[in-house]
């Protein structure tokens, strides 16, 4: 059963968040992937094709997680973005108020 977990970082550290995502999941490709494809290759070689659908299925399995890692890291770093964007317009207008202030004050 799969489960969503949450937890909060600084939003600084949203972009390694999304690295250490990306390394989990160049770990998997390049090391347990190509082990798994030469296995059901072999196995379909030697005419063991359920061993071969057992392992498929697993590989599938494991690349729909992966999907889903890639999907949040996609969201984390769109989220990051929009983030970042909005302090520059935060900046904007509190700069107007305090000129607005400023004004009142004199006036």
């Amino acid at each position: 059963m799969r489960v969503n977990i949450q937890y909060a970082v600084e939003l600084n550290e949203i972009p390694n968040e999304v690295i250490n995502i990306l390394k989990e999941f160049d770990t998997h490709l390049t090391g347990t992937h190509p082990t798994r494809y030469r296995n059901i290759k072999a196995w379909i070689e030697e005419g063991t094709l359920p061993d071969a659908l057992e392992e498929i299925d697993r590989l599938r399995i494991d690349l729909s997680i992966f999907d889903q890692r890639l999907e949040d890291a996609t969201a984390l770093l769109t989220g990051f973005l929009k983030e970042k964007s909005k302090p520059l317009v935060a900046e904007e207008e509190f700069a107007l108020t305090e000129k607005k202030e400023e004004k009142q004050n004199v006036d």
